[in-house]
């Protein structure tokens, strides 16, 4: 769907906002879509990305082992240095080995840090690598009439549930309808958590317990 579909199902089939003067705006509506696509990314990890240079490619320098990812990676799948067809260990939930810490050459392994949002090989780099990134990353750009959002088509209609709830909290339009916004939010919720569901089975397998705890256990 484009962004001026998926604004003309908010508006006629949720909203029931066909009269004119509208209730809410185009603007409005569409920046409650591009909202409902940046938590949907961000929950799901659905939008996966291996090139888009500034976001997935990160050039070493010698005796520098950390690394600023872009506010835009949610995760870091895999990486790997450009020459190499293997991807290095990621250490990120493990002890990383102690004659990693203190030697360095070319990097074989990391961990991410999600405090200060940033990647650290090991060893550390002696020279300049080409590391390239697998990640999970937010959208690049805002949803609007003459675009069509980015994560996958068979969620589009979802964007359009939290957009409409979006609309029907805010207090200063005259249809603003608490029932139903929170109706809108329930459904919603739903639908992300059954999204999670899939795209964990999709890159892990059905692990029951594992799926579980990535999705807040919600089934």
């Amino acid at each position: 769907m484009t962004g001026a579909e998926l604004l003309e199902y908010v508006r006629t089939d949720l909203l029931r906002d066909s009269a004119l003067p509208y209730l809410w705006s185009d603007t409005l509506i569409l920046k409650y879509l591009t909202e409902a696509q940046e938590k949907f990314a961000r929950e799901t990890y659905c939008l996966s990305d291996n090139t888009t240079a500034e976001i997935t490619t990160i050039t070493t320098e010698a005796d520098t082992a950390e690394y600023a990812l872009s506010d835009l990676v949610l995760h870091v799948y895999s990486a790997r240095v450009s020459d190499v067809s293997y991807n290095m260990r990621d250490w990120t939930s493990r002890v990383v080995p102690s004659h990693l810490l203190t030697t360095t050459g070319q990097p074989v392994a990391y961990t991410m840090d999600e405090g200060t949002e940033s990647i650290r090989f090991y060893p550390t780099p002696e020279t300049a690598y080409t590391i390239y990134l697998r990640v999970a990353r937010m959208p690049l750009d805002g949803i609007d009439e003459d675009s069509d959002p980015v994560i996958p088509v068979r969620y589009h209609l979802d964007l359009g549930e939290y957009a409409a709830y979006r609309c029907l909290m805010n207090n200063d339009v005259d249809g603003n309808n608490l029932g139903a916004a929170q109706r809108l939010k329930e459904s919603w919720d739903q639908r992300v958590s059954k999204a999670k569901h899939e795209y964990y089975r999709f890159r892990h397998g059905a692990n029951p317990t594992a799926m579980t705890n990535w999705t807040g256990k919600r089934r």
